[in-house]
């Protein structure tokens, strides 16, 4: 026979995980990532070595990439821009503007499915000294890898969402009242 003891104990940590599960569905019923992203512009900044983007690393030498982006999200449609400096040994070498729109939905797990719409990628703005026919394909790629697969959401809250990223690694995006890459408008390409 069990002791009065093991009877209570088993009761409280029977009520606690009732208890857990409880507030756990509350949380997550009022804090869908779909409707704490939407309508919102989110930013993240990453600086990074570039063995992760190895063609541009022994074209150019260079040794970190500091990579910001914006993101406007609407109820299926992401409008994202990237902005991405190269840095050498000493100084800063190029830098670059990427837009591009992708399709996005939650799907079960927390995790993300993404769409980029190919056609969408434009090169905006560069240095002088970057081939734009060469970057133009090299982010492309990037992009479309970036984004093929299912994200995992981590973390979401209404001013923070933390998620994986291919070439970036573990990235956290705030919630920003104010774009000033987005506001670039698209040009003809270069």
């Amino acid at each position: 026979m069990p002791s009065i003891t093991t009877k209570v104990v088993t009761i409280f940590l029977a009520l606690l995980a009732i208890g857990s599960y409880v507030a756990k569905e509350h949380y997550i019923a009022t804090y869908q990532p779909d409707d704490l992203f939407v309508g919102e512009y989110w930013s993240y900044k990453h600086r990074g070595y570039p063995s992760r983007i190895g063609y541009l690393a022994q074209l150019w030498d260079v040794r970190l990439v500091e990579t910001e982006t914006e993101v406007f999200v609407e109820s299926d449609t992401l409008t994202t821009a990237m902005h991405f400096r190269y840095f050498g040994k000493s100084t800063q070498i190029a830098e670059a503007l990427i837009h591009f729109e992708s399709t996005w939905k939650r799907s079960e797990n927390n995790q993300i499915e993404f769409g980029v719409r190919p056609e969408s990628i434009k090169v905006i703005q560069h240095t002088a000294n970057i081939d734009n026919e060469d970057f133009k394909s090299f982010s492309r790629d990037m992009i479309l890898t970036m984004f093929a697969t299912p994200r995992q959401l981590i973390a979401a809250s209404n001013n923070e969402v933390i998620m994986e990223l291919p070439y970036m690694g573990i990235v956290r995006l705030l919630k920003i009242d104010e774009p000033h890459l987005l506001d670039i408008p698209r040009e003809t390409e270069h």
